[in-house]
């Protein structure tokens, strides 16, 4: 072999040798109780890290900020606020996440910092008390799903999402807004006080089981399906309307006031909660699956 390809040889080795090196580790760290602690994660695996855990006073408030990041709200067995981490890789690049937490008196903020990366996957679990009554909690995502089982004892509920799924569940919730671009939007409760629920590309469905669930609600998207499942023995008010779709009914005794392809004003045995249901390009639906309930 002559000289010219001994060292293009060398030249190679080195080459591969720097790659290796420069992507043989993802490195995540995680920031919490103003700390800072990294850790390692390889690819195909899996590295996690979890935040302070917090006593919050009753009618306190919550509010969590993540990007690139899957959010879970789950109940606390121990009535206390914490963050768990959990990201995995696939392949090899070098990334950061992070978890901040700022308590102040009453008020709580969790912020997740996750790479937008072809190949990571990020999760995070937030844990919110069951017994301690909260003022509100609020969870805005950028490229990440929420899923909530909202605790009865939370009084204002708002999530906001982009390119995500919202799922939210829950046996006796109070006010609860949600916000979706991109991404369909699915509420089951037993009963409610105020539900409010919009998106612009995706559907929303509500199912409310409880027959004696009083209070409003409002489902509007802009391209997407509208569902409103409900017990057929509930008293409702209902007002739905599409621009480019089918309304219809099913399933309920019901009276109408206005009944035509594109709207319906109807009531639900004898009217009460009031339900108001809207899509532009879309169909709204109004039915129910549901056994009799009632409390």
């Amino acid at each position: 072999m002559g000289q010219p390809d001994s060292l293009m040889l060398t030249l190679k080795v080195i080459t591969i040798a720097l790659l290796v090196t420069s992507v043989s580790v993802i490195l995540a760290s995680a920031v919490y109780s103003n700390s800072f602690e990294p850790f390692t994660l390889s690819p195909s695996s899996t590295a996690s890290a979890s935040s302070d855990t917090y006593n919050p006073p009753s009618n306190y408030t919550l509010s969590v900020t993540a990007g690139n990041c899957a959010i879970n709200i789950l109940s606390s067995s121990d009535n206390t606020i914490r963050a768990d981490l959990n990201v995995t890789s696939s392949f090899f690049v070098k990334a950061f996440a992070r978890i901040d937490v700022s308590a102040v008196n009453s008020t709580y903020g969790i912020t997740l910092d996750t790479p937008q990366y072809w190949g990571i996957n990020a999760v995070a679990n937030i844990y919110i008390p069951s017994g301690i009554l909260s003022h509100s909690l609020s969870v805005n995502v950028q490229n990440g799903g929420i899923t909530a089982d909202i605790p009865r004892l939370v009084d204002e509920t708002t999530l906001e999402t982009t390119n995500g799924q919202i799922a939210v569940r829950g046996s006796s919730v109070s006010d609860v807004t949600t916000q979706n671009t991109n991404g369909n939007t699915y509420i089951s409760v037993s009963s409610f006080g105020t539900i409010s629920s919009s998106a612009v590309n995706g559907n929303v469905q509500l199912t409310v089981s409880n027959a004696s669930a009083s209070g409003s609600a409002s489902l509007a998207t802009t391209n997407g399906n509208v569902n409103y499942l409900a017990n057929p023995a509930s008293n409702l008010s209902i007002s739905a309307n599409t621009v480019n779709g089918v309304v219809s009914i099913s399933g309920l005794t019901y009276d109408a006031t206005l009944s035509n392809i594109r709207q319906l004003v109807a009531t639900v045995n004898g009217g009460g909660t009031s339900v108001v249901l809207s899509t532009v390009n879309g169909n709204v639906k109004i039915g129910s699956s549901l056994p009799v309930m009632s409390e």
